[in-house]
């Protein structure tokens, strides 16, 4: 859905995805979760995105707006490797590692963890929960009620779309669900005089759901302001996203909700 809405895939390209989906999403009920029908639906895509072996370039995964070399390694985030860098204890910053790392209360890992982005060790230390999802757990923490639980999504984010978050959330189990899909939308705004920086959010009880425009995966980095202003509103008592204009288009549950509620 996200690929279509990006002008990436046409509909005739998408309907035969949605076809491979389905041994995905069997897979997926047979509990194989390391699938490569799953995998390689998305890489596919990323891999055509600006033309199949004549070309060189792709689009980046974490931003729909970046493309990248192809069989080179990434470019976006720019200064990702830098991170690596300053809090893995090597290369051009190697000196600075073992100051933050005392300052991050974490230096028991030195010796045998190497801060890298998407590291081998942490995955094959969880690896037998791959797939287990924490469904239970967000159902029983939304019906607590006290909790407050925000979600949030770029929505130039092509790995972790806004669609799919919602739709994720939808189907949520928990006392409010009805209640939350038809809720009205507001649009949030931490500057009121610049229509650029507004966000769509979605709030009933204590579940919350923003959109972010011009932003991917990377909401801190590419959207700085806006995000330190998002956390600072979600826990501060005294503010609220509801404290904004709101969205006057009416709604019912979608087809795919109604048949659970």
């Amino acid at each position: 859905d996200a690929a279509y809405a990006a002008g990436f895939i046409n509909l005739a390209q998408k309907a035969k995805l949605d076809e491979t989906e389905k041994d995905c999403q069997a897979a997926l009920s047979r509990q194989v979760y390391n699938s490569p029908v799953c995998f390689g639906l998305l890489d596919s895509i990323i891999d055509q995105s600006y033309g199949g072996t004549t070309s060189r370039n792709k689009v980046s995964i974490y931003n729909i707006n970046q493309w990248e070399p192809k069989n080179r390694k990434r470019t976006y985030p720019p200064g990702y490797e830098l991170v690596e860098s300053y809090l893995g204890g090597r290369g051009p910053l190697k000196s600075k590692s073992t100051d933050v790392l005392r300052a991050l209360h974490a230096t028991e890992s030195q010796g045998f963890q190497t801060y890298q982005e998407c590291s081998d060790a942490p995955y094959d230390a969880l690896e037998h929960q791959d797939g287990l999802g924490v469904v239970s757990e967000i159902v029983r923490l939304l019906d607590h009620h006290s909790i407050p639980m925000m979600f949030y999504n770029g929505m130039d984010d092509l790995v972790c779309h806004h669609m799919g978050t919602e739709k994720a959330l939808m189907r949520l189990p928990w006392t409010h669900a009805p209640d939350w899909i038809v809720s009205p939308r507001h649009v949030w705004s931490y500057d009121t005089d610049s229509p650029a920086n507004a966000v769509f959010v979605q709030e009933y009880a204590n579940l919350i759901f923003l959109k972010i425009p011009q932003a991917g995966h990377m909401v801190p980095l590419e959207r700085p302001k806006l995000a330190l202003e998002m956390i600072r509103t979600f826990l501060d008592n005294n503010q609220s996203f509801q404290q904004s204009p709101l969205q006057q288009l009416e709604s019912t549950l979608p087809q795919e909700a109604s048949c659970r509620y």
